[in-house]
């Protein structure tokens, strides 16, 4: 009975013995792998960290990309648009240039009209004492106005028969105004109403243009005193003077073309 218990005893510690060893050999085997696995997913980590940062270098890398392709557009539209008005600065140019030699060729031909102008003005005051003033006529205007009215295109038509009805003619057409206003501007203002009464005698009776002197003078020589409205009307004017050889003598008209 004894020997039997002790034999238990004995195969009871083997036992117990053999376990603690395979515990000791499990564990031995699994902790190296265990290291390994931890390392891997440490460097995994690591890694992981490692291509994120590579990702949002490569996305800031894209957005630079990108802001550099829009500052290339922006530069290549800069330039284009400089080329175009360097371009057009160049037709400019020589259009101005154009422009500078077409005046000079006019200036010189307006020289040369003045001048061959000028002498047959001169022959024609020459002659002037042979004329007569045949009728005078004054056509009246509205304030600042130098156009037409129906009475004043009566008058001229009246005018311009008598003058067709002659052989040789002149007409001196001088243009007024009242003292309302710069001097400068009624200046222009009694040239535009001389000019408006010379076009009248030319495009409507067909009046030679050589046959027609246009002056405009102004609130020169007033007519009448303008202190008061009527007198500033009768101020408002053109004179057309009617010139004719005297006592039917053909003194040659001028030709002033």
């Amino acid at each position: 009975m004894h020997s039997q218990r002790f034999l238990l005893a004995v195969l009871t510690s083997a036992v117990l013995t053999g376990g603690c060893a395979s515990k000791k050999y499990v564990s031995g085997q699994i902790n190296p792998v265990d290291q390994r696995v931890s390392q891997m997913e440490r460097k995994s980590g690591e890694q992981g960290k490692s291509i994120e940062a590579l990702e949002t270098d490569v996305n800031k890398t894209r957005e630079r990309v990108i802001d550099l392709e829009a500052n290339v557009k922006q530069t290549d539209a800069g330039l284009k648009k400089t080329t175009d008005m360097a371009q057009q600065a160049g037709r400019n140019a020589g259009q101005a240039t154009d422009a500078a030699k077409a005046a000079q060729q006019q200036a010189a031909d307006a020289w040369a009209h003045a001048e061959n102008r000028s002498n047959n003005l001169q022959r024609y005051v020459e002659n002037l004492e042979n004329y007569r003033v045949a009728k005078t006529l004054h056509v009246l205007f509205g304030v600042s106005r130098s156009e037409l009215d129906a009475e004043a295109k009566a008058g001229l038509d009246s005018i311009a028969k008598e003058a067709l009805s002659r052989k040789k003619f002149v007409f001196e057409v001088q243009g007024f105004t009242d003292s309302q206003g710069p001097a400068e501007l009624n200046l222009a203002l009694s040239q535009r109403r001389a000019q408006a009464v010379a076009r009248y005698l030319v495009t409507t009776h067909k009046i030679p243009l050589r046959a027609i002197y246009v002056l405009g003078s102004g609130s020169q020589s007033p007519a009448a005193n303008n202190a008061t409205r009527d007198g500033r009307r009768q101020n408002r004017r053109v004179e057309v003077r009617l010139f004719t050889p005297e006592d039917g003598k053909a003194a040659p008209t001028a030709k002033l073309e």
